[in-house]
């Protein structure tokens, strides 16, 4: 059974990477420019990543998704919102270089479930 909660608030990345393995749907996230961390400068921070579907909605593990819905749902977290659309291997990069990595097999696991 899916966790919905973990795959919403914390690894949606790595939900959103198996969209993307499982069916090619291209990956969107929702980034705060203005993110305030400890070391008290702003900087960008990933809010939330999701798919797109080839008619152009767009999902996350909850389901359906719009823009504005995001926006709502992660409002306490955004302060200066921006939507890219990005690849699987950049989004890789990020986790690699700021999150903590994938358990052994999750995407795998999330690639099954999915399908």
């Amino acid at each position: 059974m899916l966790d919905l909660e973990l795959y919403l608030h914390g690894r949606c990345h790595f939900f959103a990477l198996a969209l993307n393995k499982a069916l090619g749907f291209p990956i969107e996230c929702l980034w705060d420019n203005e993110a305030w961390f400890e070391d008290g400068d702003p900087s960008p921070a990933l809010v939330h990543a999701y798919c797109i579907r080839p008619d152009g909605t767009r999902v996350d593990a909850q389901g359906t998704l719009t823009r504005e819905a995001a926006l709502e749902n992660y409002a306490e977290l955004v302060e200066e919102p921006e939507f890219v659309v990005t690849t699987a291997e950049a989004l890789e990069e990020h986790i690699r270089a700021v999150m903590l990595p994938a358990e052994p097999g999750e995407i795998e696991q999330l690639i099954s479930y999915i399908q």
